[in-house]
């Protein structure tokens, strides 16, 4: 492996604009960005070690330097990132991240780019590979979140339980997930109606929300599209859907099951009205 040499290193430290950096490289060869001294630092190293000079680090990167290379141990197996957050430098640190910097590389105190600008109190490269973290979480939940959707859609129970167990944030990508933004995962598992998924929703603290645009409740559905399995189960836990409206059309699960024809869904309601009216006999007598 080709080294640099002290006098190339302490011209590289010295490097103060883009002219400079560009003679030499033209005069080394560009072989010569992936050259490492004694201790496996790059050039890339040493530029955001020394000057953190933005344009230069932006140079190095256009010409192919590789933002992930990793020092030797007695650098700590330190990546560029690493330097650029521990000195606070959040051009830098954006530069090569842009250029493919990976977050998650630790060194050898097991460190990430994040936790050295944390131990080193720099502000600003901590809000930044903060906010990255935040978004790659966001998204991860998001693609969860669908593929949930998915699972429920091919009626999958185990495909559904296992994106559930993925998430981090269960009962809040359960409740603010809508594939359509109207219908929320409960209402979409209710449509197609599985109940083994109905039941793990439920569990996992699916609320019981209405369509945002039409207003009809998880129960509504499952009586309108005929799921008696989840008719049942959704009146028995949340018996307070039985008397609530679609709000767009004013009409009750009831009368959804009685307009679709679904007998044994009425059969069924009625069954619940008719102990409801005894009690309160019972109750007055």
């Amino acid at each position: 492996m080709n080294i640099l040499k002290p006098d190339d290193i302490n011209f590289i430290k010295s490097c103060s604009n883009n002219d400079q950096l560009i003679s030499f490289l033209d005069e080394k060869g560009s072989g010569i960005l992936n050259w490492t001294d004694n201790f496996g630092r790059t050039i890339l190293h040493h530029i955001i070690g020394s000057s953190g000079n933005l344009a230069c680090v932006q140079l190095l990167l256009t010409k192919n330097a590789d933002p992930n290379a990793v020092s030797g141990i007695d650098d700590k197996c330190s990546t560029p990132l690493h330097y650029a957050a521990k000195t606070n430098n959040l051009a830098c640190v954006i530069a090569l991240v842009d250029h493919g910097a990976k977050i998650d590389i630790k060194n050898s105190r097991g460190q990430r780019a994040i936790d050295l600008a944390s131990e080193f109190c720099s502000t600003d490269c901590i809000n930044y590979l903060h906010s990255i973290y935040e978004k790659r979480e966001k998204e991860d939940e998001l693609n969860k979140a669908k593929a949930l959707y998915k699972s429920i859609e091919m009626n999958d129970f185990y495909g559904a339980k296992k994106a559930l167990d993925s998430m981090k944030s269960t009962y809040k990508t359960v409740n603010e997930y809508s594939h359509d933004g109207n219908n929320t995962l409960l209402n979409s598992a209710c449509f197609h109606g599985n109940k083994a998924i109905v039941e793990l929703l439920i569990h996992n603290r699916a609320d019981v929300r209405r369509n945002f645009r039409t207003g009809e409740t998880p129960l509504y559905i499952a009586c309108y599209y005929g799921h008696l399995d989840v008719v049942t189960l959704l009146a028995q836990t949340f018996s307070e859907l039985l008397n609530l409206s679609c709000t767009q059309d004013q009409i009750y699960p009831l009368h959804a099951a009685i307009i679709q024809g679904n007998e044994s869904i009425v059969e069924y309601l009625l069954t619940l009205r008719n102990v409801e009216h005894e009690k309160v006999i019972l109750n007055n007598s």
